[in-house]
């Protein structure tokens, strides 16, 4: 479904303009060499602590300045001695819409938008559940083979700066906003008990811990980007 979405989305961007919902806008805002269509790619998400893949997606920039984008991430599974996980499936899927600020053909572009980002995230993992309230239990903590479900949706006010040498171009962004993160154990032997996370993360970061949080998002990207 979300790769779908994507392509109808995609097919949206480049047939639709723009121009129809800000109405009259100023045609000479920007210069032509940073108008049109363009494809990127972002090679330092490979590396994320969080939840790394290969985000890649397509836009387009119109005469007014504003310019829309689609982005898709697809998830690639974290080393496993940092977090034993099996099963991986997720992406996530991005709508940006930005302002170019300049005014006339400038190699350095500045930009400001919106973006709101999509996650959605399944695994299996092994995890220890505190039984102390549970009379069944022996132990203290036992393991439990469960089933992740993990749904994170950001919106972000993002600042970037686009570098262009001809066709090609280098992208940097950086933003802040909200993320509503939701985290759900499913196929657990007994729902009530306790997730036992303390002392357990491998790392700074833990996918498994249930949740249902509100919190900042701080986005930060490097992009490559083909124009034409």
């Amino acid at each position: 479904m979300p790769k779908m979405l994507f392509t109808v989305l995609w097919l949206l961007l480049f047939c639709f303009p723009l121009e129809v919902v800000y109405g009259q806008v100023v045609r000479d805002s920007t210069p032509s060499n940073l108008a049109g269509n363009y494809i990127f790619l972002s090679p330092l998400k490979v590396l994320d602590g969080s939840n790394p893949g290969i985000l890649y997606g397509a836009g387009k920039i119109w005469p007014s300045g504003f310019g829309a984008e689609i982005g898709h991430l697809y998830l690639i599974s974290t080393p496993e001695q940092r977090e034993p996980i099996s099963d991986l499936l997720g992406d996530r899927l991005h709508l940006g819409i930005r302002k170019y600020l300049v005014r006339q053909a400038e190699r350095l572009s500045p930009y400001v938008g919106l973006r709101l980002d999509h996650l959605r995230r399944n695994h299996r993992a092994v995890v220890p559940i505190d039984g102390r309230n549970n009379a069944q239990v022996v132990e203290a903590t036992y393991l439990d083979s469960v089933r992740v479900e993990s749904r994170i949706t950001t919106l972000n006010v993002v600042a970037g700066m686009d570098s262009r040498n001809g066709r090609i171009s280098a992208d940097l962004l950086i933003g802040l906003g909200i993320r509503w993160r939701r985290v759900n154990h499913l196929d657990r032997i007994r729902p009530g008990d306790r997730y036992d996370y303390e002392g357990y993360a491998e790392d700074f970061i833990d996918f498994n811990q249930p949740a249902r949080e509100t919190a900042f998002s701080i986005p930060f990207d490097v992009r490559m980007i083909y124009r034409w």
